[in-house]
């Protein structure tokens, strides 16, 4: 991961390591661990490269392995460079790639969607949500307890645009997760106090 060469010949998929730390396993971890280093050093083409499969690894994942922040990095490390108008043609790239870094509420779905089918598996309809962000509307769900169904006589049934629409809007970050009463450490009392009225 020293030279351009051995950057570039490490294949995708490639194994990775066995060191018994499970940081320091992944190949794309240890690329972008090492990309920072060649910065340091003033190798930004080193770096670039390391991000660059670092972000290939990642692309053959089923879910990416990446943040968007890290995907980024790529692009902020090429306009580093003095190439802007490259920085701009990956970064472009990235996104059409990764349409759910710009829409949340696909992230959102492909979390929801599986949450909604562990639910059904093991026979729970209640489901309970979180958020995180600013979007005042899914603040409003936050901690809410829902019915997948809608038979539930104690909780109102789960609005669409949670697992319809994914969130109110692009920037929304909500998801759901089981909820089995009485099992559920619930600092606020009851958990139909946290149903919708």
């Amino acid at each position: 991961m020293d030279t351009l060469i051995g950057i570039e010949s490490i294949p995708v998929p490639a194994k990775d390591y066995n060191t018994g730390n499970d940081l320091k396993d992944a190949i794309w971890y240890v690329l972008q661990r090492k990309a920072t280093e060649h910065k340091r050093n003033g190798n930004l083409d080193l770096a670039i490269a390391c991000l660059r499969k670092s972000n290939e690894l990642s692309d053959y994942e089923n879910e990416p392995l990446l943040s968007e922040k890290e995907y980024l990095r790529l692009p902020k490390y090429i306009a580093l460079s003095g190439k802007k108008e490259l920085a701009k043609l990956e970064k472009d790239k990235i996104y059409v790639r990764h349409p759910e870094f710009r829409d949340h509420r696909l992230i959102n779905l492909r979390y929801i969607s599986k949450q909604i089918t562990n639910s059904i598996k093991y026979k729970n309809d209640l489901v309970k949500v979180a958020t995180y962000g600013d979007c005042p509307k899914c603040k409003r769900l936050k901690g809410k307890i829902y019915s997948l169904s809608g038979k539930s006589k104690k909780f109102p049934l789960i609005p669409p645009e949670i697992f319809i629409d994914g969130g109110h809007n692009e920037n929304c970050n909500i998801s759901i997760y089981s909820y089995y009463p009485g099992l559920e450490n619930d600092d606020e009392g009851d958990p139909r106090d946290n149903s919708v009225r």
